[in-house]
Formats: C-alpha cells, structure tokens, sequence
C-alpha cells in the first residue's frame, strides 16, 4: 500500500508542476514566443482571458490532440484533405468519443481523462513489475527517469503516448506472470492504438516458445494470443477498406505526412545536416535524443531480461521513420530504456547530472508545447 501511495504522490506532483510550468509559460508568452521562435517552429501568443482554460486543457491538446478530438466528434477523413486524419490509429480517439458524455461533450476534457488515467495505471503496475525484477530503488528511480524525461509532458496531453505505455507494461506484465491471453489481449489494443503496436505479436510468441523450451510438441492454446495484435490491425485495415475502398488508406495517409520507413542512418543524417538551420535547437535536441537512445538500447541488450530487450522492437518504426522529429516522443513507449537510465542513476554524480538535465528540458519543453511550438 505505501509503495502505491508514493507513485500516486509523485505523479500528482509532476502533473501540478507541468500544469504551473504551462500557466506560468501562457502568462509570459509574449516574450516567451520570441524566445520560442528561435527554439522551434510555430509558436502562438494566446491572450490573457484564454489562459486559465488553456493552461488547464485545450493547451494540452494541440497539434495530434487536434485530430484525435476531430475523429472522436466527426469520424475519419482520406480523400481530398491534405493532412487525412486516417493515419491516426482508432482506439483512443474511439474512448474519447465513449466518454463524451461524461464531459458535457468536451472532446478536450474528454481526452485528457483518458491520458491521465492510463498514465496513472501505467506507473502503478509498472512500479510493481520493476520491483519484481530489479528491486525497489532501480522501481523508484524508473519511475522517476520516466517522469523527468523531456518529452514525458506528452503522458498529460491528448495524445496516445500514456495509452500505448499503459498496454506496453500490462503486455510485459502479463507475459512474465504467463498470462498468456491477457498479454495477447494488451497486444490487440496496443495495435488498435498505434502501429508499432503489432510488434508485440512476435514479442509475445518469442516469450511463449522460451516458455516451452522451442518444443513445438509442447505447444498449447496459448501460442494462439500471439495472433491478437496481427487481428486488432487487420480490423482497423476492414474498416477502411470498407470505408474507403482499400485497406491501406492509413499507408498511404501517412505518406502525405511524410512518414516512411527508411534506413536507419536517414534520421541522424537528416539531423546533422540540418543543425546549421534555424531552428537549430530542435535538431540539436532530436538528434541528443537519438544517440541517447542508441545508447540506451546497448544498456538494456546488455543488463536487462530478455522480455525487456524485446520490448525496444516497438522503437524500430520510430528509428526508421523518415521524419526524424518525433523521436523522442516514441521514445516514451520503451519503458526498459527508462530502467536504463536507473542503472545509469546508481552512481551519485551520474544521477544529479541526469536530473539537472532532463528536469530544465522538461520545464522548457512544456512552456514550449502549450504555446504551440513544435517540440515533438
């Protein structure tokens, strides 16, 4: 019980702190947008009047935000749009839309809800999963990497990251307590919520045949869940090829978005070419992120589980991608990163280092973020 008390604590703490970060940053933002401008792209000044509100919600549903409560409130759009909101995977805009009448038909409010509560879930049971594994000090200091990381204001936002992390850990859960169907089930949402989501099907069967000893004699039932993930995506590509007349509509939106995948020297190259440019910190930060992440994957192949190195298969589409500016926000996603940075935390210096990194960048990031810029 007190070890659920105090992750309930520190994520209430986090969250009033982002919240007075983000009001503090729309009471400043007429010289923050200056600031913001040199920093990254599209800042917006909002006015006085609009602040309680904004700081409170709608700031925090921006950019994606915006096509999730546009699909929750009017459905899907294709053909004839330039930015089709087809790309979006359905199941969080689809709780949005269940929810609506709990909000008094606020998509926003409705959202954020969503957000929370999953963010919420995702720390309580995966304090618990790391205790088990690693100990209760590596827990807490996961715990907070998590928290502290840069990009982490997006588990508050309306967007699908504090979902997808949510149906990660309850995946790697259920699969170390051999809950099999119910990995399987994680698996199924994960890849109605996003397209790495899929990758927990070859996750989850890599865990089921080490569970046998690769005997296929010894196979049951169970290796069976491992076709849920593959079937939540087949449902979502149904619906639009009855919708829009092909199941592919979501590839070829996401093309429009310039999304594909490329080699994985695309995104660095992209970024080192690009940080003699204006905005120069936003490539500077994407690119941190990058080799941070390299770095972290290294740790976790080598000190972790293998359950947790499986896990980074859900990073692959992210660090293949051909738009090298989200990067660290799909980082998110791969909790056993975060462990990592505990590992790396054990060490006095290294630990105080990381928080007088990754605290400032937060602060920065959010006050960026609820005035529209750009940040991930």
């Amino acid at each position: 019980m007190l070890k659920t008390y105090r992750v309930v604590v520190w994520f209430v703490v986090w969250r009033l702190g982002l919240w007075l970060a983000g009001a503090a940053s729309l009471w400043a933002s007429q010289p923050l947008n200056a600031l913001g401008q040199r920093l990254s792209w599209n800042g917006t000044a909002f006015a006085p009047a609009d602040g309680l509100r904004c700081a409170l919600a709608t700031c925090w549903t921006v950019w994606d935000g915006d096509y999730y409560k546009a699909i929750a409130l009017h459905g899907y759009t294709f053909q004839g749009v330039t930015w089709p909101s087809i790309s979006f995977f359905p199941l969080y805009p689809l709780l949005i839309r269940l929810l609506l009448p709990l909000f008094g038909g606020s998509a926003a409010l409705a959202a954020l809800f969503v957000s929370h509560v999953a963010l919420l879930a995702a720390l309580l049971l995966l304090h618990r999963l790391l205790i088990a594994d690693f100990g209760e000090r590596v827990a807490d200091r996961s715990i907070w990497m998590l928290l502290l990381f840069p990009m982490s204001m997006f588990f508050a936002a309306g967007y699908t990251e504090s979902l997808a992390l949510a149906l990660v850990v309850l995946l790697v859960w259920a699969i170390r307590g051999q809950r099999w169907w119910l990995a399987g089930a994680a698996g199924f949402f994960l890849a109605l919520a996003r397209l790495p989501g899929v990758l927990a099907a070859p996750i989850l069967l890599y865990a089921y045949l080490d569970h046998v000893g690769w005997r296929w004699r010894a196979l049951r039932w169970p290796a069976l869940a491992s076709l849920l993930p593959p079937l939540g995506l087949a449902l979502f590509m149904a619906y639009q090829w009855r919708r829009f007349g092909t199941p592919w509509a979501f590839l070829i939106a996401q093309r429009q978005w310039e999304q594909q995948l490329s080699p994985p020297w695309v995104i660095p190259l992209t970024l080192i070419q690009r940080l003699g440019e204006q905005p120069l910190a936003i490539y500077g930060l994407h690119l941190a992120f990058w080799l941070l992440g390299i770095a972290l994957a290294a740790t976790v192949c080598l000190r972790m589980p293998r359950i947790y190195q499986l896990v980074l298969l859900i990073w692959l589409p992210a660090f293949l991608a051909s738009w090298a500016f989200s990067l660290g926000r799909h980082m998110l996603v791969g909790f056993p990163a975060f462990v990592a940075l505990a590992l790396w935390a054990e060490v006095r210096w290294v630990r105080w280092l990381l928080v007088a990194l990754l605290l400032p960048l937060l602060l920065i990031c959010t006050a960026l973020f609820v005035n529209t810029f750009w940040v991930a």
